[in-house]
């Protein structure tokens, strides 16, 4: 039997249909619910207090280099004033005390 140019659907075909439907909306359902997991990293104390000595670091590293230039900058002004006695009592506590090599 014919209904307008259609094929007639057997049961067993519905069914299959019907299962096909189900489950594109059950795996519609399913990426719509999907929660997405990010990433966590936590430093363990060790790493957090290395973390903060090289932070630390690169913070005197600047300060140095400031200072640094700024006395390049008198120096080629004219304006840098080099005290004997601050000299003098470098030598001084530097022959009694050796300095800490910088790394």
């Amino acid at each position: 039997m014919k209904i307008n140019n259609q094929l007639p659907i057997s049961p067993k075909q519905n069914d299959k249909q019907f299962e096909f439907e189900k489950n594109k909306i059950e795996k519609s359902e399913k990426i719509k619910t999907v929660t997405i997991l990010k990433d966590k990293v936590q430093l363990s104390k060790k790493a957090a207090t290395i973390q903060r000595i090289q932070d630390e670091l690169l913070k005197l590293d600047k300060e140095h280099l400031m200072k640094l230039e700024s006395i390049r900058q008198s120096v080629k002004m004219g304006t840098y004033n080099v005290s004997g006695e601050k000299i003098a009592e470098k030598m001084i506590n530097d022959a009694i005390i050796p300095p800490t090599p910088r790394i």
